[in-house]
């Protein structure tokens, strides 16, 4: 990937594999409530839908502006010759066209998957024909649709939670939707060997490109699945939402026996290590109670896409997540 500076501090990315080439060096954030790097979160969005991808960074928006476009071709030159199996320019650079980075992605043998800027400004390379570009443009009721050859198109209700960085602010963006969709590509590519255009078929056709039909409802009841079950903010959020629950404490899903049918089944996870460290004893928990429950959903998105993709072709059972 192509971004900017990073030093990977948080928990989240401990044990991942990365490594950074750094062209233009020099870490910047926003403000205490976005408290990562671009790239930082580039990359937690690419590691929550595959968290077993190695990532090679090559920094080009640091201390030093001006030569973006000039970085931005020798590292993506650098990446084509690496053979990397899929490249991710989550940045809208705006510069003036180039032929020479318009004829080095149209020779690359490997798929560039590329943001447009948010601003509606012409930014390259997402803005050639022969890049996947990726921008939110439409209102209706799924997720992602294409537009063109080679443009992806997402959503305006589309939200990305990095609640695995363990932060509360939802955030829009193209670069987040770049970074989703090359984790769910690079998921596909490497469990069943297709190529993209065969993959964002399936993406689309797939039930989960729904938008999710959760609503509040508190003439529902629900089984309810969560690591706080004593916390006095859960048991708010759970008199607004519910008429009846039954709760479940995710370290005691195989002494539960669900008796009666309800209408959700809710997980409500917090952190992602909690939820990483449940997630088989909780896929086993969502198939066996299958029964006793109309929906299920997950509040917080610790579940990837591949995954929900796996659990609804193999068992039938579609788990729906508020957000991207």
């Amino acid at each position: 990937m192509i971004d900017s500076d990073a030093i990977f501090q948080h928990p989240f990315f401990y044990g991942k594999k990365i490594e950074i080439k750094r062209m233009n060096p020099g870490y910047c954030i926003k403000n205490k409530n976005f408290p990562f790097s671009h790239a930082e979160y580039v990359c937690a969005c690419i590691l929550l839908e595959n968290p077993t991808s190695e990532i090679l960074l090559y920094n080009i928006i640091g201390g030093n502006a001006g030569n973006e476009g000039e970085l931005l071709y020798r590292s993506l030159e650098a990446l084509i010759e690496k053979n990397v199996d899929i490249i991710n320019i989550s940045l809208g650079v705006e510069i003036p066209f180039s032929k020479e980075l318009y004829d080095l992605c149209k020779k690359s043998p490997v798929p560039i998957v590329a943001a447009h800027a948010n601003n509606n400004q012409t930014a390259y390379p997402a803005s050639y024909d022969n890049v996947i570009g990726i921008r939110r443009e439409f209102d209706g009721n799924v997720i992602l649709k294409r537009s063109g050859n080679q443009n992806l198109l997402l959503n305006n209700k589309t939200y990305v939670s990095f609640k695995q960085l363990d932060q509360e602010h939802l955030m829009q963006g193209n670069s987040w939707y770049t970074a989703k969709l090359t984790g769910i590509i690079s998921c596909f590519r490497e469990n069943k060997n297709l190529g993209i255009e065969d993959i964002v078929d399936l993406i689309m056709s797939s039930s989960l490109n729904q938008i999710s039909s959760v609503k509040q409802n508190n003439s529902e009841n629900a089984i309810l699945v969560t690591n706080r079950s004593d916390n006095q903010r859960q048991k708010e959020f759970i008199k607004q939402c519910f008429s009846k629950v039954h709760i479940i404490d995710i370290n005691n899903l195989e002494a539960q026996k669900i008796v009666g049918y309800y209408d959700k089944l809710f997980i409500d996870i917090d952190k992602y290590s909690d939820f990483m460290s449940a997630k088989k004893d909780l896929l086993n928990f969502v198939y066996d109670i299958r029964d006793a429950y109309k929906h299920c959903y997950i509040r917080y998105p610790f579940l990837g896409y591949y995954d929900r993709y796996r659990f609804l072709t193999e068992k039938g059972i579609l788990i729906e997540q508020l957000y991207f």
